[in-house]
């Protein structure tokens, strides 16, 4: 099995992050869920047209075309513009919808990627989007493409730090402490390269991008934790004041 595709992503501080791309069965998931969600909508609709508005016996046909069309062609576009590239598949299963650069969706992305849904739900089993998206290598339908948008994995939520709890390591200084915790950790090279970026680059960055860059960092280290106990554990153990120590162990593992 192949590992999962990454998509690395430049801020303008010049720091690298990656991002998982979405394989292709995450995104089948997202996309029957978000039918069978259509499915239950057209289902209360057509109750609606043929029970409780009998007086509407001239109309209902027209009525019901638009709802075809309105649930067909604004769900997606109306989701991922309120949830910031989501739909309920797609949060359901923990994807989402971002532009080059890894930046949140704009309407004119949603809209465009969305047009092209036409062109890749052909011939009407989306064949048109899977094999464009095998042969992309950020997975990507032609929607995708025109609009310049990746289907990426959900980063979990931002640690938050406390800069009022002290640090309380062991006996030792705070790095050669930390410089024991991070052996326990399944560390690839990337994320290695990943933290030691940071610290290369971090003296040339404002306060609050340092800030900014570093939680970022130190959350895609922490996923790599072997449990959540210990990943827990490595948590409590950092403050604001003792992050770098702990990223400068991680870069030089």
């Amino acid at each position: 099995m192949s590992s999962p595709a990454r998509l690395a992503i430049e801020t303008p501080e010049s720091v690298r992050f990656r991002y998982e791309v979405a394989d292709v069965g995450a995104r089948a998931l997202a996309l029957s869920i978000d039918f069978l969600v259509q499915y239950l909508v057209l289902g209360l609709g057509f109750i609606t047209y043929h029970w409780l508005v009998p007086v509407l016996e001239d109309v209902r046909p027209v009525l019901w075309g638009l709802t075809l069309f309105g649930i067909h062609w604004f769900y997606f576009v109306a989701f991922e513009l309120a949830w910031s590239g989501q739909t309920p598949g797609k949060r359901a299963v923990g994807i989402r919808v971002v532009r080059a650069g890894g930046y949140p969706v704009t309407w004119v992305a949603v809209l465009a990627r969305n047009l092209l849904r036409v062109i890749d739900s052909l011939p009407a089993t989306y064949g048109v989007a899977l094999v464009v998206s095998f042969c992309d290598r950020e997975r990507r339908r032609l929607g995708d493409v025109v609009a310049r948008t990746v289907v990426v994995r959900e980063r979990k939520a931002p640690v938050t730090w406390d800069a009022s709890v002290s640090a309380a390591p062991a006996p030792g200084t705070a790095a050669a402490t930390f410089a024991d915790a991070v052996l326990t950790l399944a560390l690839d090279e990337a994320t290695r390269e990943l933290a030691a970026d940071y610290v290369a680059r971090r003296d040339a960055l404002t306060p609050d991008a340092r800030a900014r860059v570093r939680a970022e960092v130190i959350e895609t280290v922490l996923d790599r934790a072997p449990s959540a106990e210990s990943r827990s554990e490595l948590v409590s153990r950092l403050s604001v004041e003792n992050q770098d120590p702990f990223l400068v162990s991680v870069a030089s593992s």
